[in-house]
């Protein structure tokens, strides 16, 4: 006969698996309360750029701002200007895939529309870096100029892990054109207008 006392016995040693599991768990809170604070921390994953002024994580209420050469305000049809800018990882951050998005633009959109831009990976930052030798090119190739409202590849831009320090900087070169077309020449609509294009990179690890 199966007494009250061994019903008890038995009842436990069904449940032992579950209780067992139980009590190595907080035995493990108990002798370390800090054990996942101690074992697990995140990351820090960013980029910074430099358009001339130092290094910045530049955000989208305070952006860097280009300094083209010749001044993109003195823009007219047939010409071209040049901005240079470079990117980098942040210290402690892992290597970054970056894309370059469409730009935003501020101003009038007859000459947002008409504008052009190419962007190349290169250190120099006029006519040349877009002609000479084999151009790694972003945005447009040698013979396509894109509008404003292109942006680049997945991923277009490498960037690579500093460690403890600063990633190695990519430097990128901005092309800015008006086409030197007679419908941009007879154009009345284009003289005297100001357009503030605004681009945006985005990374991901």
């Amino acid at each position: 006969m199966v007494t009250r006392r061994m019903r008890q016995v038995y009842a436990l040693a069904a449940s032992g698996l579950v209780l067992g599991i139980g009590a190595t768990t907080v035995a493990a809170s108990w002798v370390d309360s800090t054990m996942g604070d101690a074992s697990f921390r995140t990351g820090t994953f960013g980029i910074e750029s430099n358009v001339g002024g130092g290094w910045s994580s530049h955000s989208s209420s305070a952006p860097g701002v280009f300094t083209y050469t010749p001044s993109a305000l003195l823009i007219r049809p047939g010409a071209f200007s040049y901005g240079p800018i470079s990117l980098r990882t942040v210290p402690v951050s892992p290597a970054a895939s970056v894309t370059l998005q469409a730009a935003t633009v501020a101003g009038d959109s007859t000459l947002a529309s008409a504008l052009r831009y190419r962007v190349v990976k290169s250190t120099t930052c006029d006519a040349s870096a877009f002609s000479t030798g084999t151009p790694q090119f972003v945005v447009g190739s040698a013979t396509v100029f894109p509008s404003l409202s292109t942006g680049s590849a997945v991923g277009a831009i490498a960037l690579p892990t500093g460690g403890a320090s600063p990633g190695g900087a990519v430097a990128l070169c901005f092309e800015i054109s008006l086409p030197g077309t007679s419908a941009n020449w007879s154009n009345s609509a284009l003289i005297g207008k100001t357009a503030t294009p605004t681009w945006q990179f985005s990374a991901t690890p």
